[in-house]
């Protein structure tokens, strides 16, 4: 800030003088200094500080002021006086400073104070006028009258003066120290001020001046110390003039820069602000609008560092982000992405963005990346990028697996096998490298790709010299195994990772021969040799564990799986020499269980020539001089029954041989022997397991042989003695349908019954029943298949066979004369919607219901007279009345009789029919017949017979009609009965007194 020169020429002698200092205000938002002070291009150098004199002259001015209170002097002379005051205090306070002895915060201006402000209040148009109310505010500001200040600040900054940039900058000053010492709206309200006097200042002021950029500087922090979380159009206010300050920063000369030294503050105030509006996108924003090429990057670096500060880690990492994504090449780049990881795994608890935060920095940071190639001469970046790479990557790997692990996951166990494999590409040679071989390794065992795992398990344990014998690579070397078995047990023909497991094991048994693994190790690959049928490497493998652990309790085993695979190898002899070892080893070991086994296995040998035989067609010598030969020799044995079950399935082939050949003879002379031997093993032996079966097959023999009544007997037997044999059920039906086809019905009928009644959830069981039905009719036995066909349609009603069986069961019930028993059943039967096989009988049940309803009725409603008793009653009114009754009568009968009519029942149509025609032909005579008063003249008894005459006829007519229309009807459906032929008769003129009442027309 430029100092005043207020230079006055006492006229008593004193010398020119300077004006007093301008301290310098407070001019950030933590009240420090500002990092330079404004100057003026007008400051004079000043004498040397002469107190004796200064006193002297201050003497003289106040003397001066006394004597002549009107001299046109005086105004100057105040102005000269405020000033040396003011260098006396100052001098005075600095003395203080010196001497240690001070006890004060600023110099005591208050002597200055009163003749400035005597000065402006007295002489208010003096010339300098300005340069004085400058000078009092100043003094104002350093005794915090911030208030007093801004009053006179004021005053200079409405006049036109060369003070006026300077007294606006002071101005926003004196308001921004209101400011920090208010709260809420009061506050905003002063920060707002100084901000408009700040934005005059800048107007106002050079654009190179020192006022400008000083002026930028707190117009930006009046804008951020406005600005609220909920209003922060201010923050954006206070970011706009730090990049304008910037800008016009930039373009000065170094010296100026050095001086005023804003910029790295501004940056930092500009960051901060940005922090609040949204960080590093809104940094984004904001230089993509308004350039700042030049400063972007400090500025973004400063708004990620104050979010991480402000603990905002989320921000922070965007903003770092932004940073990398600005400077992607920039050697600190590096340390920004490494910042990102910190903030996600160890301040935001972030694992997942961790983990792509440093997926991000191995593939940013690599050979070959761009930013290698920018800094491929800082040989100290690119050697810690490889460093930090090495940790990041093994780091991520590390973590994907342990994710995976944690959820089981196949494709996160893909995803860290990629990063292991990755990692071993890149750093082969580092120190983790067979720790991460092992984890490579388990990530691929655990995706189900054991051949891989195999082969990466096998790396780890024999391709890292520095350990190729201790607990890491024996831990892989038996893992390798495990990894190549499993591989097997997916696909056991693999031959590849046979041979894989093979060579597995035979490099564990020679690295580590003393493991109890290594053991285990060959006794599983002589099993996977075995289910591989690889007979030459099941024989070497076991012979070499037989010769390492002579004394073990699985040699015995071992030596007899030798003589196994002699034997699959078609060496007979060695086989035979080698079982004979190892039943003696067994023995020996007190292993009888394996001793018996092996015999077992040397007679199975044995039959091998019965099995060459057969093969080459001689059954009967394979069946004779083997099999039956060692049943007949060891008929005790438990193994005899199976000798004759052998000897009978040879004979089966025999009997399929001589049938393709066409060889009759040859088959039933071989099917014949099977027969006798199947007839041996069950009668010898009862209790043999499959003594059911063997009983079924001689059974099937005889029926091939025809020998149905043997087969049937045979059959019979089987299911009588085999209660709860799985084939029984099929025996049962095979039972039935031989007496079925011969001919012995009631039998065939009865074994049906017997089969459903057993097995009634068997699929077959309602055909059974349903055949025993049909097999009782061709008895003949009416009651039994009656019975049957009922149990059909019980059991079974869903069958659609079930309506049949029923409408079959009533037919047979009519027939035999069972009326009584018919209706019943209908009852029961006619549904609201009976089968169609039901419908006609149940419609002329209903229609014989109905129609014996209305005739029941017809004896009342005939015996109802037409009686009007007296002349008053003779009338319309009368009459109905009299008729009432009849009337609802002759309606309920004719419910009924339609009813009858509508079921279509040939028979109760006809007589429902019938009987409407004599209800209306009885309404006739009901009406012809009316008794009338018996004071009635003449003449009236005539008019009254006349028109019941006429009503009587309306009603006879009608039932001509009826009848006719039922001859109609019976012609068109050829409906003949005795009802038709009564209708024949009344139309006729011949109407019953009594009509009949039963459905057929009886009386």
């Amino acid at each position: 800030m430029r100092r005043l020169t207020l230079c006055v020429l006492l006229v008593l002698g004193v010398s020119t003088v300077s004006s007093v200092g301008i301290a310098q205000q407070d001019t950030s938002r933590a009240r420090r200094g500002a990092t330079a002070s404004a100057a003026s291009g007008g400051e004079v150098a000043r004498p040397v500080y002469n107190g004796p004199a200064v006193d002297t002259a201050i003497m003289r001015l106040e003397r001066f002021l006394q004597q002549y209170p009107q001299s046109a002097a005086r105004p100057r002379a105040l102005m000269q006086l405020g000033e040396l005051l003011v260098r006396r205090a100052d001098e005075r306070f600095a003395e203080s400073q010196r001497s240690g002895n001070d006890t004060t915060a600023r110099p005591d201006y208050r002597e200055a104070i009163a003749r400035y402000q005597e000065l402006l209040s007295a002489y208010p148009n003096f010339e300098r006028r300005d340069a004085v109310a400058y000078t009092l505010g100043t003094l104002y500001s350093q005794d915090e009258r911030h208030a007093d200040a801004v009053k006179v600040f004021s005053t200079v900054a409405r006049d036109s003066s060369a003070f006026t940039s300077e007294a606006l900058f002071r101005l926003g000053d004196s308001y921004f120290e209101i400011a920090s010492t208010q709260r809420g709206a009061a506050r905003r309200a002063s920060f707002a001020k100084a901000a408009a006097a700040y934005e005059r200042a800048a107007a106002a002021a050079p654009k190179d001046g020192d006022i400008y950029f000083l002026s930028l500087y707190k117009l930006g922090w009046s804008y951020y110390n406005q600005a609220t979380q909920t209003s922060q159009g201010d923050y954006t206010k206070a970011v706009d003039v730090f990049g304008r300050l910037i800008d016009a920063y930039d373009k000065l000369s170094p010296q100026q820069q050095s001086r005023l030294g804003l910029r790295g503050e501004t940056i930092e105030y500009m960051a901060v602000a940005f922090t609040q509006v949204g960080g590093a996108e809104a940094a984004n924003r904001y230089f993509a609008a308004h350039g700042g090429a030049d400063y972007r990057l400090p500025v973004m670096r400063r708004v990620a560092f104050n979010l991480q500060e402000q603990g905002d880690f989320g921000r922070a990492a965007d903003a770092y982000e932004a940073v990398i994504t600005q400077a992607p090449n920039d050697s600190n780049a590096l340390g920004l992405q490494r910042e990102i990881i910190d903030m996600y795994e160890n301040r935001m608890l972030e694992p997942e963005r961790a983990q792509q935060a440093r997926l991000d920095l191995v593939n940013r940071f690599g050979p070959g990346s761009q930013w290698a190639q920018a800094n491929a001469n800082n040989a100290a970046a690119i050697d810690s990028a490889a460093v930090v790479r090495e940790a990041a990557l093994r780091q991520a790997a590390q973590y994907s697996l342990a994710q995976a692990q944690r959820g089981r996951d196949k494709q996160k166990y893909s995803a860290a096998a990629s990063l292991y494999e990755r990692y071993l590409r890149e750093f082969p040679k580092s120190d983790s490298a067979q720790a991460v071989n092992t984890y490579f390794a388990e990530a691929l065992f655990s995706t189900g790709d054991y051949v891989r795992a195999g082969a990466e398990y096998s790396r780890t344990a024999y391709a890292y010299p520095n350990d190729s014998t201790g607990a890491i690579a024996e831990r892989a070397g038996r893992n390798a195994i495990v990894a190549f078995d499993s591989a097997l047990t997916r696909n056991p023909r693999d031959a590849a990772a046979q041979d894989s497991l093979f060579t597995a094991v035979d490099r564990f048994v020679a690295r580590f021969p003393a493991s109890d693994v290594s053991r285990n190790a060959l006794m599983q690959k002589g099993r996977r040799a075995l289910e591989a049928q690889r007979w030459d490497v099941v024989e070497t493998t076991f012979r070499t564990y037989a010769q390492r652990y002579p004394n073990d309790p699985l040699t015995p085993n071992a030596q007899k799986l030798i003589g196994d695979a002699l034997y699959r190898s078609g060496k007979y002899d060695a086989a035979q020499a080698q079982w004979e070892l190892a039943q003696s080893s067994a023995r020996q070991g007190g292993k009888r269980g394996l001793a018996d086994s092996i015999a077992s296995v040397r007679t199975a040998a044995a039959s091998s020539y019965a099995d060459t035989l057969i093969r080459t067609g001689n059954f009967e010598r394979a069946a004779e001089g083997v099999y039956v030969a060692f049943a007949d020799k060891n008929p005790t044995s438990d193994k005899a029954p199976a000798a004759l079950r052998d000897a009978i399935e040879t004979y089966l082939l025999a009997d399929n041989d001589a049938r393709r050949r066409g060889d009759a003879a040859a088959s039933q002379k071989a099917r014949d022997r099977a027969i006798a031997l199947a007839d041996r093993l069950t009668t010898q032996y009862p209790k043999y397991q499959y003594h059911a079966q063997y009983q079924a097959l001689r059974a099937q023999l005889l029926a091939e042989s025809g020998k149905r009544e043997e087969a049937l007997a045979a059959l019979q037997k089987v299911v009588a003695e085999n209660p709860s044999w799985d084939g029984r059920p099929d025996a049962m039906v095979r039972i039935a349908s031989s007496l079925d086809s011969l001919k012995r019905k009631r039998e065939a009928a009865g074994a049906y019954e017997a089969f459903a009644s057993a097995y009634p959830k068997d699929r077959r069981a309602a055909d059974a029943q349903y055949n025993a039905a049909v097999t009782y009719l061709e008895v003949p036995d009416s009651a039994s298949a009656s019975r049957a066909y009922g149990t059909f349609a019980d059991r079974f009603p869903r069958d659609p066979r079930a309506p049949q069986a029923q409408s079959t069961r009533l037919a047979i019930m009519r027939a035999s004369g069972d009326s009584t028993g018919v209706a019943r059943e209908l009852a029961s039967l006619c549904t609201a919607s009976p089968p169609a096989e039901l419908r006609t009988a149940c419609s002329a049940r209903i229609a014989e219901q109905e129609f014996k309803a209305g005739a029941a009725l017809f004896p009342q409603y005939k015996a109802l007279r037409l009686v009007i008793p007296s002349k008053a009653q003779l009338n319309a009114a009368g009459v109905a009345k009299a008729s009432r009754q009849k009337q609802q009568m002759l309606k309920t009968m004719s419910d009924h009789f339609t009813k009858a009519i509508q079921t279509g029942s040939p028979l109760y149509l006809a007589a429902a029919t019938y009987y409407v025609g004599l209800a209306q032909w009885e309404y006739g005579d009901f009406v012809k017949h009316v008794r009338l008063p018996v004071n009635l003249t003449a003449a009236e008894r005539t008019a009254a017979d006349a028109g019941s005459d006429r009503q009587a006829t309306q009603y006879y007519d009608a039932a001509r009609a009826t009848w006719r229309a039922l001859l109609d009807k019976a012609q068109q459906e050829k409906i003949d009965n005795e009802w038709v032929n009564r209708t024949r008769d009344a139309l006729a003129g011949n109407v019953p007194a009594t009509p009949p009442a039963g459905p057929g027309g009886e009386r």
